[in-house]
């Protein structure tokens, strides 16, 4: 099965696939003659992006019905080249990114979702330059927070793997670090994850 390079210093050389895996092409230039030793070498070395490759329409049909494309057709979708490169038709471009439907709450439900871990206490998150940080809070400030927060949400899958899934947004917030993330109730949250 042949490729076309499209990017890089051997774009428009016209290459044989060795072997593909999720989101990259390895290329066999043992069969090009007009490459140099050096040339193979390199390319045997630099693995190819899906994006940085074209396809005739028989070698891209083979590859979409692969058993072992792994995340290939995950993140990348076909990307059609008619009457641009000859008999290379097809390649790939990377998906747009879904962004997740957000969950903004009232202050009544936030206040519903705190975990007390000990008596008074729960616990938040920030984002503290690079680096997160933890610490026991008392619900009394936290509470204070969500009275004079802008906005409460639940927030995304990391949070919700964490354990701290109450988003705060306190007054005036602009920066991600000023966020806090609150341990939440791990029952009472489940109404909001989305199936």
């Amino acid at each position: 099965m042949k490729a076309l390079i499209l990017k890089g210093k051997y774009t428009g050389k016209e290459i044989e696939i060795s072997q593909w895996c999720n989101d990259w092409f390895t290329l066999d230039p043992e069969k090009n003659e007009d490459l140099t030793d050096a040339q193979k070498r390199d390319i045997i070395r630099s693995p190819f992006s899906p994006v940085s490759l074209a396809f005739d329409h028989g070698t891209f049909e083979v590859i979409r019905k692969h058993k072992n494309n792994g995340q290939l057709f995950v993140e990348f979708e076909p990307r059609e080249m008619k009457g641009v490169f000859g008999t290379y038709e097809w390649s790939f471009q990377r998906k747009k990114p879904v962004e997740p439907e957000r969950v903004f709450i009232t202050k009544t439900q936030a206040k519903a979702l705190i975990l007390e871990e000990s008596p008074g206490y729960t616990h938040i998150l920030n984002n503290i330059g690079s680096m997160l940080a933890g610490f026991d809070m008392p619900i009394a400030t936290v509470l204070e927070k969500i009275a004079t927060a802008d906005k409460l949400e639940i927030g995304g899958e990391q949070c919700m793997a964490m354990g701290h899934a109450l988003v705060i947004h306190p007054q005036g917030a602009k920066r991600h670090g000023e966020l806090w993330f609150v341990k939440h109730d791990p029952k009472k949250i489940k109404k909001y994850i989305k199936k």
